[in-house]
């Protein structure tokens, strides 16, 4: 968008406005993951809540992928970036950390671990 204004001496000057600055691009993954090994879940379904912007979609993530949304099952605590691009090439990132939790035990890790958390209220 092009805007036009009088200066001193009778000169115009042209200013230019990129696209951007009219379409707020928001782009979101949430809180942190948590996935375990032993137990459900074991991946995390990441895709982020896009708003605004003009046009279609474009995704680009950490891992390469292109997709809108992913599962991941990480082994350790990974963190995720994913860079969102709207139609005009305005765009956003965000990123999301998966963390990881072995609950198995037992001589044979064939067993579960587990907290139980009871909150009374009197």
């Amino acid at each position: 968008m092009e805007g036009a204004g009088n200066i001193r001496g009778g000169c115009t000057k042209l200013y230019v406005f990129p696209r951007c600055y009219y379409t707020t691009l928001t782009a979101s993954l949430g809180s942190d993951k948590m996935v375990y090994r032993g137990a459900n879940p074991t991946c995390a379904t990441l895709a982020p809540t896009v708003t605004g912007g003009s046009g279609s979609y474009t995704y680009s993530w950490s891992n390469g992928s292109t997709a809108s949304s992913q599962s991941v099952c990480p082994t350790v605590a990974t963190t995720y970036w994913v860079s969102v691009t709207d139609g005009y090439g305005c765009n956003k990132r965000d990123t999301v950390v998966v963390n990881y939790k072995d609950v198995r035990c037992g001589a044979k890790l064939n067993k579960v671990s587990l907290v139980i958390t009871i909150r009374i209220n009197v």
